[in-house]
């Protein structure tokens, strides 16, 4: 049996990581290499609101949710536990690529904040984000037809299998409008998100991104790593700059991440962070979300006890 990483993505609103931070040596290097490679304070990813100004709240949002993978990860390491297999969303596809050795952590960290510090267009209409929550899968059709909102993503369904969640971007006039127009609670605005992610809004930041890119230095996974835009697992180098390159602006879905982790045996998912809610998906595999002190040592015995492989990581 095989032990799968799952890391989800977006930008870090909400602080976590100070238990983590203060209960182990090994989280607190990470923290403190991330705070070199970044200029970012340690005390800013770990606590405090994320700055008004929007491209220093990206950054340091991503950096945020970015640190406290790699630190989980290098903390499991020290503990004996490594993965057979990982994936992930948006910004978790792309730290998913550097924990299983395809590009090194100051290149990725630098993509970060290079992506955060990317100069917006100006004048054009408001962008936001939103949360369906829908019974039927032709149901995200029709919430996407009109002009100014796009299916950004796809997460799976809920844990009783009632309903698929789905990420919505676009226009943020569109979206109010059209939660105003669906039943109460079926489509949610997300606050404070301003960026249309994964839609044909981003391509000027896919475009800023191109060049760099394409003269960064990536390798082949060390470690089986699953692709969040296509049902299959990245082989090559290519495999993995084609990830990079296509982050801004195609839609992502989680479900083609853990199908693919379970055709090829993956039998207990560990969840990194707090971006993939615990308990709301239906997964094909029993899986352990870690992001608390006491949460790596549960790790260790629900391993214990389904004799999941420890796995090998770079």
């Amino acid at each position: 049996m095989t032990l799968g990483y799952l890391l989800g993505g977006g930008v870090g609103a909400v602080p976590h990581g100070t238990e983590l931070y203060d209960a182990f040596p090994g989280v607190r290097r990470t923290y403190d290499e991330v705070a070199d490679l970044t200029g970012i304070a340690v005390e800013r990813m770990l606590a405090g609101e994320l700055p008004d100004e929007l491209r220093e709240r990206r950054t340091v949002g991503m950096v945020r949710e970015a640190a406290m993978a790699l630190a989980v990860h290098d903390q499991l390491v020290v503990a004996g536990v490594r993965p057979g297999a990982i994936g992930g969303l948006s910004l978790g596809a792309m730290t998913a690529s550097c924990l299983a050795g395809a590009v090194d952590r100051p290149a990725f960290l630098d993509v970060l904040v290079r992506s955060g510090a990317h100069e917006e267009p100006s004048g054009g209409p408001e962008e936001g984000l939103a949360i369906a929550a829908l019974p039927g899968s032709e149901d995200v059709d029709e919430l996407t037809a009109g002009d100014g909102v796009f299916r950004a993503g796809y997460f799976g369904r809920t844990a009783d299998g009632a309903q698929g969640i789905y990420l919505l971007a676009g226009h943020l006039a569109a979206l109010h409008l059209l939660a105003g127009e669906r039943p109460a609670g079926q489509v949610t605005v997300l606050p404070g998100r301003a960026v249309a992610v994964h839609t044909p809004l981003r391509d000027h930041l896919r475009d800023a991104l191109a060049p760099h890119i394409a003269g960064m230095a990536f390798a082949a996974p060390r470690v089986p790593l699953y692709s969040c835009f296509d049902d299959k697992r990245l082989a090559t180098a290519e495999d993995v700059r084609d990830v990079f390159l296509r982050n801004p602006v195609d839609p992502i879905d989680l479900t083609q991440v853990t199908r693919a982790m379970h055709a090829d045996g993956v039998e207990l998912g560990v969840v990194i962070g707090g971006s993939i809610p615990e308990g709301l998906l239906s997964f094909p595999f029993p899986v352990v979300h870690v992001q608390r002190p006491e949460d790596v040592e549960k790790l260790l015995l629900t391993s214990y006890e389904l004799g999941v492989e420890p796995g090998t990581a770079p």
